[in-house]
């Protein structure tokens, strides 16, 4: 038996095809602990009876050259590149650049040694609902599927988070007609008694939720309001939803309107969900920080925080430090854990290209989240934070100005914080134990805050 991996370079495809061609049956494969074996025997039947076509890396031909298909990579109104996918290799094959100010920044990377495909391979298969999203497989099922890459291609590639599109060749598809922010998009039919269906029934469809990005179960819906509106749940005894009302209740208290997204709570199908807004405009996409950092190869003696702050810079994207330092000192305080590198970055105009600092989002990650009830008697309110460093203390003390940073709008706050979780019925132990670690958290920062010039 072979793992997917070594199936894959047998016969010279992607892993995605060998997932693929496991779901439609050409496969023989087991899954042991979650990942699929593959028989050897069938792959080297599969590779003997394939159709003839391009060859493969292996050098044999797999893939029939007709399956390809041609698009106009699009943003807005904007005409691109000239792309080629090849759904049986479950991968673009080639592209030709038309505006190259307008390309993703992901695409720009040092990393990528002038190999654009490759890239804009992995920038694809980001804007994808990731592999790992709870019940995912179910879904596959229905959809006769066995990849996210794809999944995209059956909404045109539209997202709520950038305007990137895909115009096949010959359409005379319009931006105005397609777009979410301006459009109707489906919501799916919603079984209250599936679980599944809750979170996934709109994958597949004419929705956003096909290039929704993150692991916890997420959803676009349209709210009693008509707004569309962005419900977000937690991982299984976390409390992520809760956290992330939490953490606007701080910002609220320290940050201008501009400066975060605003969260509040609400109720799924009996469960507790995070619900917002979109945060950009129908003429902007979010840029996360990855792709900005990745434009420059960093010097040796530069930090990680050097790089990213003097890109921004280079970039003109006015007052990034200030909104850096806002997001670490919030995230100190909240002891969030997971401020990676792609919840974090700028937004950019679609039309002016010109950039801003986006607000600070995702949050949830924060307030000992895989901690409760016991787990707090022992007192250990030891966490690791990112992006920068795994130091709380020695991120914190990257921030260069603290004089927006005002200690008395926190007075009550912990209260505050207090009467959510009760009101949510968190058992008290684990809510005493909550209140106790923020009331330290604001201490520290208090501390840095005092002894800051």
């Amino acid at each position: 038996m072979l793992t997917v991996k070594e199936a894959a370079q047998r016969i010279g495809v992607s892993d995605s095809r060998i997932r693929q061609l496991i779901g439609r049956g050409c496969l023989n494969a087991v899954k042991q602990r979650g990942s699929w074996l593959v028989s050897e025997s069938s792959l080297d039947e599969y590779a003997q009876h394939a159709k003839v076509g391009r060859p493969s890396k292996a050098g044999m031909s797999l893939v029939p050259a007709h399956t390809s298909k041609q698009y106009t990579l699009m943003s807005g109104d904007h005409e691109i590149a000239l792309v080629t996918y090849n759904p049986e290799e479950v991968r673009f094959t080639r592209m030709e650049v038309l505006d190259e100010s307008r390309l993703p920044l992901a695409l720009l990377s040092y990393r990528s040694q002038g190999n654009r495909v490759s890239e804009l391979n992995q920038w694809w298969g980001h804007r994808a609902i990731p592999q790992e999203r709870p019940d995912l497989e179910f879904r596959f099922l229905e959809l006769e599927v066995f990849e996210t890459f794809s999944i995209p291609f059956r909404n045109h590639g539209l997202s709520m988070s950038d305007q990137y599109w895909l115009r096949p060749a010959g359409s005379s598809l319009q931006w105005g007609a397609l777009n979410y922010y301006r459009n109707h998009y489906d919501l799916g039919e919603i079984d209250s008694q599936d679980s599944m269906s809750e979170w996934m029934t709109a994958v597949g469809l004419n929705s956003p939720d096909n290039t929704t990005d993150g692991m916890l179960s997420k959803r676009w819906i349209v709210d009693e309001s008509g707004r569309k509106v962005l419900i977000k749940g937690s991982s299984r005894g976390g409390r992520e939803a809760i956290n992330e009302y939490i953490a606007t209740r701080l910002y609220r208290r320290l940050l201008g309107n501009a400066e975060y997204v605003d969260y509040r709570m609400g109720r799924w199908h009996d469960k507790t969900v995070s619900v917002c807004e979109s945060f950009l405009r129908e003429d902007e996409e979010f840029i996360p920080a990855w792709h900005v950092f990745n434009l420059k190869k960093k010097p040796n003696n530069w930090s990680e925080y050097r790089l990213y702050t003097q890109l921004c810079f280079d970039l003109k994207v006015r007052d990034a430090a200030g909104y850096l330092d806002r997001m670490l000192v919030c995230d100190s305080i909240l002891a969030n854990t997971d401020r990676h590198w792609r919840n974090f970055g700028i937004i950019r105009n679609i039309d002016t290209l010109k950039l801003r600092p986006a607000p600070i989002f995702d949050s949830g990650s924060c307030l000992w989240n895989e901690k409760a009830g016991r787990d707090f008697t022992y007192g250990s309110y030891a966490f690791t934070t990112k992006p920068f460093y795994r130091d709380p203390q020695r991120q914190l003390e990257l921030v260069v100005d603290g004089r927006w940073y005002h200690p008395e709008a926190l007075e009550g706050f912990v209260d505050e914080v207090h009467e959510i979780l009760e009101k949510e019925r968190v058992d008290e132990e684990t809510v005493t134990g909550i209140c106790r670690g923020l009331e330290r958290r604001i201490d520290v920062v208090n501390a840095w805050w005092r002894a800051t010039p």
